[in-house]
C-alpha cells in the first residue's frame, strides 16, 4: 500500500502531538511567527483549542517572548522582534571574546 503525503503529514502531526505538550506546540508556532497570527490560527497550527492557544499566548506575552498587535477586534500574536537580536547577542558573547568583538566593530567602521 502506498502512503499519500496527507497520510504522512497526519502521522507527523500525530507524533508531534503525542511527543509535546500544548504549551510546547504553541511556543514553537510563536517562535516561527514573524507576522501576527490570531489565537485561532495558532490553535489550528499547534493542534490545540483556541482558548488553550490564547491562554498560552498570553503567558508568552507576559514573559516577553511574544508580543501582540490589534487587528480590528482580533489580537494578533507574534514572536517578540527583540528576541532575534537578543539571541544573536548571546551567541556572539559565547562565541567571541571582548577583543574580537572590538576588532570586528573597528573593521565595520
Amino acid at each position: 500500500m502506498t502512503e499519500t503525503w496527507d497520510d504522512v503529514n497526519e502521522q507527523v502531526k500525530g507524533d508531534w502531538k503525542d511527543d509535546t505538550t500544548p504549551f510546547e506546540r504553541v511556543y514553537e508556532i510563536i517562535e516561527q511567527t514573524h507576522d501576527g497570527q490570531s489565537a485561532a490560527e495558532i490553535a489550528d497550527r499547534a493542534l490545540v483549542s483556541e482558548p488553550t492557544a490564547r491562554r498560552h499566548c498570553k503567558s508568552l506575552v507576559n514573559t516577553g517572548f511574544a508580543e501582540t498587535e490589534p487587528d480590528g477586534q482580533t489580537t494578533l500574536y507574534r514572536r517578540n522582534s527583540d528576541r532575534i537580536l537578543m539571541s544573536r547577542i548571546r551567541e556572539l558573547r559565547e562565541e567571541t571574546n571582548r577583543t574580537e568583538l572590538l576588532e570586528g566593530i573597528k573593521e565595520m567602521k
